[in-house]
């Protein structure tokens, strides 16, 4: 018999909910608004506008650009992906 783990039991970080505005960054274009819905110490959920969002890059936290994360991403649904910060 086979038993499945949720991906909520697999984290090794508690997620605390959150909506606030950040922005994606990206080398030829501006930046890509986006809204953080949650996060970890290791990564956040993104929901984005649409699915432009690179593999790599930076997220922005503050519209000044002054509190950055670089970020990969681990998983995308539709306009929603989680991503590790490294």
């Amino acid at each position: 018999m086979t038993q499945f783990v949720s991906s909520q039991d697999r984290r090794n970080a508690s997620r605390k909910p959150l909506q606030f505005p950040a922005w994606v960054e990206r080398a030829h274009e501006g930046p890509l608004e986006c809204v953080v819905v949650d996060m970890t110490i290791k990564g956040a959920r993104l929901r984005a506008p649409n699915a432009a969002i690179p593999y790599e890059f930076t997220l922005l936290l503050d519209n000044k650009a002054s509190l950055k994360r670089r970020c990969k991403v681990i998983w995308r649904k539709g306009f929603t992906v989680g991503l590790e910060f490294v």
